[in-house]
C-alpha cells in the first residue's frame, strides 16, 4: 500500500518528527511511504527528494524565510497540490490541517483523486496557537482546523484533549484513534552517567537537563524552581539543550545564576551523551490548551534515556508519568513543590534509579514507535 504523508514543518522542528518516525516505521512494516515537508534551510528554492530507506522517500519543498511567520507557505501550498495530483498513493494522511498549505491540498486530493483522507491532530490551534495571531490569519487557521476533519475518512489524535475536541465537532467515535508520539528507543540508548560525563568532560555533580526550542513561556517558572534547588544544593548544574529563543531579561537572569549551561544546537551523537549525563530531566509546562493537547517529542527522548522526569505536567505527560511511575508530577503553578520533588530524588538515589528504569520500559514498550505504528498500520489496512 502506498501512503502519502503531508507535513508543513521544516526539517527537524515540531510535528516533523512525529511524521518522520511514523513514516520510517511504516516503511519498515512494508508500506511505500512518501513524506512531504519543508526544507530545513531558511533559503532553499529547490524541490529535493531523499531516499531515507528503501520504502521511504522524503520530499522537501522550497523554504524562503522573510519574517517571523512567512517562509513561502503560499508557494508550498501550490507545489503540494501539484505533487498530490502527480504522486501515486492509496491513502493521504495530512498532519496539522490548521495550516492552509496542508488543508487545501488534502481536500483536493480527496475530492479530485477520490482517495482516502486521514487527518492528524497533534496541536491545539483553535483556542491555542491562533491566539498569537490576529485577523484574518487567526480566522483562517481556526476554520481550517475545525472544518477539515469533518471531510476526512478518519482522524488520528495525539492526546485525550484532542480526542474530546474531535468528538465535540461531531466526528464519530469509530472514526477517531489515538496515536501518541513515541520514543526513539532504537537510537537513544542509555549509558552510565560516568561514561557520558567522561565523554563530555563533565564533573561528577548533580545535573539537571531540560530541552526544547521554545522556552520563553515556562522559563521563568523553571528558573524559580531551579533557584530553590540551589539553596539546598548550590553545586547543582542545569543544562539547557537545543537552540533557545529567549528575550534579554531571561538571558540576563540565566547569566546571573551562574550554574546554567546553554549548549545551543548540538549533533545527535553528542546530544545522546547529554541525556545520559543527566540525573533528572525537567519538563516545565503551563495549564493551557496548547499544553493539554500536545505530546512533546522531548518527553519521549527523556523516557528513552532512562532517567526520572520531574514536571508540573498537564495532559498526556501528566497521565503517563503518574500511570507508569517514571517521575514526579507537581502542581502546575507551584515552583516550590517542583523543587521539593527534585530535591527528594537527589536525596533518594534508589527511587531515582527505579523511576529511570521504568522510563526506559515505557520507551521500549507502549511508546515505542514500532508499537505505535502497528496501530496506525491497522487503520490503513482497514481503510484501504
Amino acid at each position: 500500500m502506498k501512503i502519502l504523508l503531508l507535513n508543513h514543518n521544516q526539517i527537524g522542528y515540531g510535528t516533523y518528527w512525529r511524521v518522520y518516525f511514523l513514516a520510517k516505521n511504516l516503511a519498515n512494516q512494508g508500506f511505500k511511504v512518501t513524506m512531504i515537508a519543508a526544507s530545513g534551510s531558511e533559503f532553499d528554492s529547490k524541490i529535493r527528494v531523499e531516499k531515507i530507506t528503501q520504502n521511504f522517500d522524503l520530499l522537501t519543498l522550497p523554504r524562503l524565510k522573510f519574517g517571523k511567520y512567512w517562509s513561502g507557505q503560499e508557494y508550498r501550498l501550490l507545489l503540494t497540490i501539484v505533487k498530490i495530483l502527480r504522486i501515486d498513493y492509496d491513502i493521504l494522511h495530512a498532519f496539522t490541517v490548521a495550516q492552509p498549505q496542508i488543508a487545501l491540498p488534502a481536500l483536493i486530493g480527496k475530492w479530485l483523486k477520490k482517495k482516502k483522507l486521514i487527518v492528524d491532530w497533534d496541536d491545539a490551534w483553535h483556542q491555542g496557537f491562533t491566539t498569537y495571531h490576529s485577523f484574518p490569519v487567526k480566522n483562517i487557521l481556526n476554520y481550517c482546523e475545525l472544518k477539515t476533519p469533518l471531510h476526512a475518512d478518519f482522524v488520528t489524535v495525539s492526546s485525550d484533549f484532542l480526542h474530546e475536541k474531535a468528538v465535540s465537532l461531531g466526528i464519530a467515535q469509530d472514526k477517531i484513534a489515538q496515536i501518541p508520539n513515541g520514543c526513539n528507543s532504537e537510537d537513544i540508548i542509555p549509558i552510565s552517567k560516568y561514561e557520558a560525563r567522561k565523554k563530555l568532560n563533565l564533573k561528577d555533580e548533580k545535573i539537571l537537563v531540560s530541552m526544547g526550542h521554545t522556552y520563553a513561556d515556562t522559563m521563568d517558572f523553571m528558573l524559580d524552581t531551579y533557584d530553590l534547588v540551589l539553596k539546598k544544593y548550590p553545586a547543582t548544574k542545569l543544562f539547557l539543550l537545543s537552540k533557545l529563543n529567549l528575550d534579554e531579561s531571561l538571558k540576563k537572569r540565566i547569566s546571573n545564576t551562574g550554574n546554567i549551561i546553554m549548549t545551543g544546537e548540538i549533533p545527535f551523537e553528542k546530544f545522546k551523551y547529554y541525556l545520559s549525563a543527566a540525573d533528572i530531566f525537567l519538563l516545565p509546562m503551563k495549564d493551557t490548551n496548547i499544553e493539554k493537547a500536545r505530546f512533546p517529542i522531548r518527553f519521549g527522548d527523556y523516557l528513552c534515556a532512562g532517567r526520572p522526569i520531574v514536571s508540573n505536567a498537564v495532559g498526556m505527560v501528566k497521565k503517563i508519568i503518574e500511570q507508569e511511575s517514571c517521575g514526579i508530577v507537581s502542581s502546575v503553578d507551584n515552583p516550590k513543590e517542583m523543587s521539593d520533588s527534585i530535591i527528594w530524588l537527589i536525596n533518594n538515589p534508589k527511587q531515582c534509579e527505579e523511576m529511570g528504569i521504568k522510563s526506559r520500559q515505557v520507551a521500549e514498550g507502549i511508546l515505542a514507535w514500532e508499537n505505535i505504528t502497528k496501530k496506525l498500520s491497522q487503520i490503513y489496512e482497514k481503510l484501504g
